[in-house]
């Protein structure tokens, strides 16, 4: 944060914390993007200040139908396509909501309420796989015949807004949901790998491809679901690094 005397050797026992907390209000009011922190920000902020309000109000969003739920950010093919999402331990691979999930019959917002539709045609990275169950559903009563499908394939996956300097993984598992029984698409946090139709050959999970990778050193992780509606605390997850 470009505030001088939070610098070394800037902060004396003197300085007062109202002091700060008056300096960090004025730097929202008016921000100083040529001593950023991140530096895509503060170019968009300079150069398209309509997108960087626009992308301001996505980090403050909540989704949901039945409620606000905090979503984590993603940017899923190429050209990258930023959607909003839960976080799963359930699943190993990513969810998201594809463009059946929307039709023309639904109310307006269908798509920014359910986070963003991800269209895979529009991803020159996309490598289909097919249909496959939704696997989260054999745990649950009456679905041993009606499973849900997702559109699996793999595509490049970003964790984060443009500017947040979180990973990405190039060939991760993403599944489009075409169905409303998932409202929201997810993070996959299991560590299991998936098995498409050889069990000889399986794909790794998210984390097990970041550790894989060496962005994270091991398959740990903290998460609070979040309750915007109690005390206003917000879903999140760590990765321990």
């Amino acid at each position: 944060m470009c505030l001088g005397f939070l610098r070394d050797g800037e902060w004396k026992p003197s300085s007062r914390m109202s002091t700060a907390l008056e300096y960090v209000r004025q730097l929202m009011l008016d921000p100083v993007p040529e001593d950023a922190v991140e530096q895509a920000v503060a170019n968009e902020y300079s150069n398209n200040k309509k997108q960087f309000i626009k992308t301001a109000k996505l980090w403050t969003k909540t989704d949901g139908n039945d409620g606000p739920w905090s979503t984590f950010a993603c940017r899923v093919g190429t050209p990258p396509q930023t959607v909003r999402v839960l976080a799963s331990t359930a699943v190993p691979e990513t969810w998201v909501v594809s463009t059946g999930g929307c039709i023309a019959t639904d109310l307006p917002d269908c798509p920014d309420s359910r986070g963003v539709v991800f269209s895979p045609n529009a991803s020159s990275t996309w490598d289909n796989v097919g249909n496959f169950a939704l696997d989260v559903e054999k745990n649950l009563r009456n679905y041993s015949s009606n499973w849900d499908n997702g559109n699996y394939g793999f595509d490049t996956l970003s964790l984060g807004y443009l500017g947040s300097g979180g990973p990405t993984v190039e060939t991760s598992v993403i599944a489009g949901l075409n169905t409303k029984d998932f409202y929201l698409g997810s993070i996959g946090l299991s560590s299991q790998p998936l098995n498409f139709t050889a069990t000889d050959n399986p794909a790794p999970s998210l984390l097990g491809n970041l550790k894989t990778r060496n962005q994270i050193p091991s398959l740990s992780y903290g998460y609070s679901a979040g309750a915007p509606y109690r005390k206003q605390v917000l879903q999140r997850v760590r990765l321990w690094y």
